[in-house]
């Protein structure tokens, strides 16, 4: 249980997190530690939001200890988070101990090989419907906008049917990459 379980509902709250001591009847001198302990969950929420969290695990199975309490699968929790490797294949992310549950774009494909890539960050979304983390903001997200144009080089991303090919803005050949673009 963590910050994540507090309600918007004050009667709820004076059990909802064992680290807060704020049950009805309380002594005076729990005032103190509940205020700290407050604190300290604004904070774990604000490194999860912050971009703060980087990611551990094996290969392919990601995994992030946010420290939020997250307890069950529930929409709209939302996490920024730095990739400490590139995926080599469909790649799963695991929160707090929740389970692995796969990466998603943001339009609910998963995450091919490459997609995820070392030291950038991403902002995925818990989808509960989906029971997947999409991805809503980084580099595995820039690619799949036709048209892409690299301003730092002009380049344009050019789709055809199934494949792509990149060539310059004014349609001529060339071999640049649009940005977030392997």
């Amino acid at each position: 249980m963590g910050l994540l379980d507090w309600s918007a509902t004050p009667a709820r709250n004076s059990v909802a997190d064992p680290t807060i001591p704020a049950a009805d009847g309380a002594s005076a001198r729990a005032l103190p530690s509940l205020v700290r302990s407050v604190v300290a969950g604004v904070r774990r929420y604000s490194d999860a939001r912050g971009g703060a969290l980087r990611t551990g695990g094996q290969l392919n199975a990601y995994t992030v200890d946010a420290a939020l309490g997250i307890t069950e699968i529930r929409s709209g929790i939302d996490l920024i988070v730095q990739a400490d490797r590139t995926n080599t294949a469909q790649a799963t992310l695991n929160v707090d101990g929740l389970g692995p549950l796969p990466g998603t774009d943001a339009g609910g494909i998963r995450l091919a090989e490459g997609r995820i890539v070392e030291g950038r960050f991403y902002h995925v979304i818990l989808d509960a419907e989906a029971k997947a983390w999409r991805v809503q903001a980084g580099a595995s997200t820039l690619d799949e906008i036709p048209g892409l144009i690299d301003l730092r080089r002009g380049r344009r991303e050019h789709h055809h049917g199934g494949r792509k090919d990149r060539g310059d803005s004014d349609g001529g050949d060339s071999r640049g990459d649009a940005i977030g673009c392997r």
